[in-house]
C-alpha cells in the first residue's frame, strides 16, 4: 500500500470525471451522512479513495487543512458485550465547526446514539446533520476474534456546496485510506483490563483470547497492533497483584517505558515472532495447552504481551493490555 497523501495525476482526473457523472443532489453533499451503497455512494467510502473526495472538493484528502479522524472506546470487550465509542474530528476547516463521517465495521452490531444512524444491518454508521464534529455510538460484539473498523470523517464550511471543505481517513497519516481501527472480542469467560502503551506510529498491542480455556484443550493467545517482524513475549501469571516479590501493576516508565505497565505475573514465557506487512499491522500468536486435570478447574490465569519496538520508547518495548479467564 503507498504511503502517499494524496492520488496521482491520472487518479485525480478519473475522480474528477466520476463526480461529473453523480447526480446533482450528490455533489452537492449530504447532510444525512453517506454509507456505502446508499444513493450512489461507492463501495469501500471509508476504507479507500475517493471516499468523501467523490462528492467534496477535487479528491485530494487534507485539501484545505489536516483532518485527525479520532476514535475512543475500550479496545476489547467480553463477548456479547456492549461498550460507548465516540469520533471527533480535529483540524480540518478552521472558519466552521459542522463536519460529518462514515464508519464501516467488520463484524457485530453498531447503534446509534447521538446525532448518528446506522444502516448495512448494522455494520455501517454515519452522521444525522453535519452541525457538529463530534458523535456517540455504542457497539456490541457478537463474535469472538478480531474487529476492524475503517473510518473517514469530513470537515466542512457549510456553504452547501462540494467545495472549501477538508477530509481525511483515520490512522496516523489521514490521507492514507484503509488503516483498521482495532477491537478484539474476548471468548465467553475471558475478561480484559489494563490499558496497552502507544508504540511506534501510535499503535497499542491489542491482545486477546478468542477460545474459552478449558482443561484437556488448547487456546491461543494473540497479539495484534504490533509492528511486523518483531520479538514478542506472550506471557501467562498466576497473579495480577504480585510477581517476584513485586507489586502488580507494576508501571515501567522509571525503565524508559512511559506509560507502559506489567498487569500480571510472568510465569510462563512463551516467544515468537509477529507475522504481517506495514505498520501496525503485525499479529503474534501463542498457543496455550491445558492439561486434562479436574484439579486445574476454577484457576485464574492472567495473560500479557511485551512487544519490542525499538523506537516507541527508550527501553526499546511496549505492552499490551491483559485478559483474564478461570479454567472451565
Amino acid at each position: 500500500m503507498s504511503s502517499t497523501s494524496v492520488p496521482s495525476p491520472s487518479l485525480r482526473f478519473l475522480f474528477v470525471a466520476a463526480g461529473l457523472l453523480l447526480p446533482a443532489s450528490s455533489l452537492a453533499g449530504r447532510g444525512s451522512g453517506v454509507l456505502e451503497g446508499e444513493s450512489g455512494i461507492p463501495k469501500k467510502v471509508t476504507s479507500a479513495f475517493p471516499a468523501c473526495g467523490f462528492c467534496h472538493g477535487s479528491g485530494f484528502p487534507n485539501e484545505r487543512g489536516k483532518v485527525t479522524v479520532k476514535i475512543s472506546s475500550p479496545r476489547s470487550l467480553t463477548l456479547n458485550g456492549t461498550m460507548k465509542a465516540t469520533i471527533s474530528l480535529l483540524g480540518g476547516v478552521t472558519n466552521s465547526t459542522r463536519g460529518g463521517f462514515s464508519l464501516d465495521s467488520s463484524g457485530g452490531i453498531l447503534t446509534r446514539g447521538t446525532n448518528t444512524r446506522v444502516g448495512n444491518s448494522g455494520l455501517s454508521i454515519t452522521h444525522v446533520n453535519s452541525l457538529s464534529r463530534s458523535w456517540t455510538f455504542s457497539f456490541k460484539g457478537t463474535k469472538a476474534g478480531l474487529v476492524t473498523w475503517t473510518c473517514v470523517g469530513n470537515t466542512v464550511d457549510g456553504n452547501g456546496r462540494n467545495t472549501g471543505d477538508s477530509w481525511g481517513w483515520y490512522g496516523p497519516n489521514s490521507g492514507l485510506p484503509g488503516v483498521p481501527y482495532r477491537i478484539f472480542v474476548d471468548a465467553a469467560g475471558v475478561t480484559p483490563f489494563g490499558r496497552a502503551c502507544a508504540g511506534t506510529g501510535g499503535f497499542r498491542p491489542l491482545a486477546g483470547i478468542a477460545t474459552t480455556p478449558t482443561i484437556g484443550k488448547s487456546f491461543q493467545l494473540e497479539i495484534h497492533e504490533v509492528p511486523p517482524a518483531t520479538a514478542v513475549l506472550g506471557f501467562l501469571g498466576f497473579s495480577d497483584k504480585r510477581w517476584a516479590g513485586l507489586p502488580l501493576p507494576l508501571p515501567l516508565t522509571g525503565l524508559g517505558a512511559r506509560g507502559c505497565i506489567l498487569l500480571t505475573g510472568l510465569d510462563i514465557v512463551q516467544i515468537g515472532v509477529s507475522k504481517g506487512a506495514g505498520p501496525g499491522n503485525g499479529v503474534a500468536r501463542f498457543t496455550w495447552a491445558i492439561p486434562n486435570n479436574p484439579s486445574l478447574r476454577n484457576l485464574a490465569l492472567f495473560f500479557q504481551a511485551l512487544v519490542v519496538d525499538k523506537t516507541a520508547n527508550k527501553l526499546g518495548m511496549t505492552a499490551s493490555n491483559a485478559v483474564k479467564t478461570v479454567l472451565r
